[in-house]
């Protein structure tokens, strides 16, 4: 095991090319309109504020709250057009296996993109000069206040508590709980890839950031269709033709969707009694981490 000698100077680095990112991919999205773009922005976002929350959760502080209200608007607006770019990818995808017509559907998504990518330029516009300007400085102090060792194991510790939150969820009472646990899966994840990086080499974050990425994906998934089936329902909703939905066309696209989903669901399933089994494993060797120094 290696513990980082240099990690504030890592770690400035690290916040520094997020940030960059974000920036970059914020205009990028804006000028191009590129579906890529929008999907990496998000992303991107998630990272920074999964740091964030590192940075107060392994320095008593909320100092990083203001940053992270600053770039809920940015990322909520992407995530409108995001969403459209989604449902019309699945309908191209469709209509490779079934080119039974679904234009009406995918011009009302296309009308919907054209308002979402409006807001998102005002938003993005709005924000551009504020959103970048001390995201990184205001982090850094969090992380300064700490020296190499006692980030290390407060790091350490967040994150066995996070996974203690994660497997403790009930997933037998509502989904809400699948959204809980895909976004704290997510938030696990991205945190341990900046401890790696930034703070602490451990083996075992290399194994655990797959099995949570696994988690994550399937239920992303799932996530995707269901959102789909009632986007769809509510186009059927607004369209003033009842019959729509009992026309070949549609009840079959919300077959598949549904099906897709169902089998998405499968998928976590496996991938989370995978996780729940190494859990102890992983504990195990978190737990021993400040006798492991080397």
């Amino acid at each position: 095991m290696e513990l980082l000698t240099t990690p504030r100077t890592t770690i400035a680095v690290f916040i520094g090319e997020l940030s960059e990112t974000i920036r970059q991919l914020a205009r990028s999205a804006r000028r191009d309109g590129a579906a890529d773009d929008f999907h990496r922005l998000r992303v991107a976002i998630k990272r920074l504020r999964a740091l964030a929350a590192h940075a107060r959760d392994t320095g008593n502080t909320n100092q990083t709250d203001p940053p992270r209200r600053l770039l809920r608007r940015l990322f909520r607006a992407a995530g409108r057009v995001r969403n459209c770019h989604v449902r019309k990818q699945r309908i191209i995808r469709h209509w490779e296996l079934s080119p039974d017509s679904l234009s009406e559907y995918f011009n009302d998504l296309t009308a919907h993109e054209a308002v979402a990518r409006h807001h998102y330029d005002r938003v993005a516009r709005a924000h551009e000069a504020r959103m970048f300007q001390s995201i990184s400085e205001r982090m850094m102090r969090e992380f300064e206040r700490r020296n190499g060792d006692d980030l290390a194991q407060r790091s350490v510790h967040s994150i066995l508590s996070l996974l203690d939150l994660l497997v403790g969820a009930d997933l037998n009472s509502t989904e809400i709980n699948f959204h809980t646990v895909r976004i704290l899966a997510k938030e696990t994840r991205y945190r341990i890839e900046f401890v790696r990086d930034c703070v602490v080499s451990l083996d075992v974050f290399d194994r655990l950031g797959i099995a949570l990425r696994d988690v994550h994906r399937a239920l992303g998934l799932w996530h995707d269709r269901d959102e789909s089936v009632y986007a769809l329902d509510a186009f059927i909703a607004r369209s003033e033709n009842a019959t729509l939905l009992r026309e070949p066309p549609y009840a079959q696209f919300r077959l598949t969707l549904l099906r897709e989903g169902a089998a998405a669901l499968n998928c976590f399933f496996g991938k989370w009694m995978d996780l729940k089994e190494q859990l102890p494993a992983f504990r195990l060797e978190l737990s021993r981490f400040p006798d492991r120094q080397t």
